[in-house]
């Protein structure tokens, strides 16, 4: 075979470049929070691949797919601008749009007397987003006002309220998020401010907050050891959120004897628990102090076992109701 100047008078046979791939977010039904993008800001998505001879075309770029939770929105840092939001009916976005490939010397026409040149490709979207969270807690801490529900929040979370030895200390909803040790995962908390009788009807803080707790997995009934009757406390409560919302009295709860470590409470609680145990329709009864750290540890593994256990059968009911489908 024999190359010489004839070779150069071959028909150009260069394919074009392919695309760069997509950057897109997804929603995560395991997730509640942001914590894994914590230490890390860059992300990347594949190149596209270069154009071969004998009109040869590049393969694409993967496209980046990352998993957020629902209810992220996306803003873009420089404007603000909401760009999206990852939720039940947008279950994908994509945020950034990769470059389109160069085109190659096959498809273009030679100027007379020179080979035709292929074109650069295009470069791919960067940008600076910015990612926002509605968080939607998993558990809702109610009990009378002073139980401790503020305190336990500060101690098991990374939340801030504020805590006083007297009544309606808390105001508003506080949210905190409890990361797991042994699993890196987290859960989300929240306080609601105190419950008192009638609160249904308006009474104290009112039905305003009995609304936060709608959306909760799972609601833990905090009661006052040291309150003149907790036994009646925790009746008084049940109530009031059946009397709002039948639906929200039937979910999972576990209840929680608070204030251990005073010395009264720790005489009388054998007392206590097996009266609340007679006032229960479940066997789920935890015994802790939130301010003297007593019990937290068993407290936050039992909850998070029992709230991934809620969460796999919700996830075994979607998948049969898709199958019926």
């Amino acid at each position: 075979v024999k190359f010489g100047k004839s070779r150069q008078h071959v028909a150009p046979s260069g394919g074009n470049g392919g695309k760069g791939g997509d950057i897109i977010l997804t929603i995560d039904r395991s997730s509640n929070t942001l914590l894994g993008f914590r230490g890390k800001s860059t992300y990347k998505a594949e190149n596209g691949f270069d154009g071969q001879l004998e009109y040869a075309n590049g393969r694409n770029g993967q496209d980046l797919i990352i998993p957020v939770p629902s209810g992220t929105i996306v803003r873009d840092n420089s404007t603000n601008e909401i760009v999206g939001e990852i939720n039940e009916i947008t279950k994908e976005l994509v945020v950034s749009r990769g470059g389109l490939g160069g085109r190659g010397n096959a498809g273009l026409k030679a100027e007379r007397g020179q080979r035709p040149k292929g074109s650069p490709a295009e470069g791919g979207e960067k940008k600076w987003l910015r990612l926002e969270l509605k968080l939607v807690a998993d558990i809702g801490l109610v009990g009378v006002p002073n139980a401790g529900k503020s305190t336990l929040l500060d101690a098991i979370t990374n939340a801030k309220p504020k805590i006083a030895p007297y009544p309606f200390t808390t105001i508003v909803p506080n949210l905190g998020v409890c990361e797991m040790s042994d699993t890196g995962e987290a859960i989300v908390i929240a306080d609601i401010p105190g419950l008192i009788e009638g609160a249904h009807l308006g009474v104290g803080l009112g039905r305003g907050f009995l609304r936060h707790i709608e959306r909760c997995k799972i609601i833990i009934h905090l009661v006052n050891g040291d309150s003149v009757d907790p036994i009646h406390d925790f009746i008084a409560i049940n109530k009031e959120l059946l009397l709002f919302s039948p639906k929200l009295a039937m979910k999972p709860q576990i209840v929680v004897l608070n204030k251990i470590d005073l010395p009264h409470v720790k005489a009388n609680s054998d007392e206590l628990i097996r009266k609340l145990q007679e006032n229960m329709s479940h066997s789920r009864l935890l015994i802790i102090s939130a301010a003297g750290r007593i019990g937290l540890d068993l407290f936050k593994i039992k909850t998070y076992l029992f709230l991934k256990k809620l969460k796999m059968e919700e996830e075994r009911l979607e998948s049969n109701d898709q199958i019926d489908k």
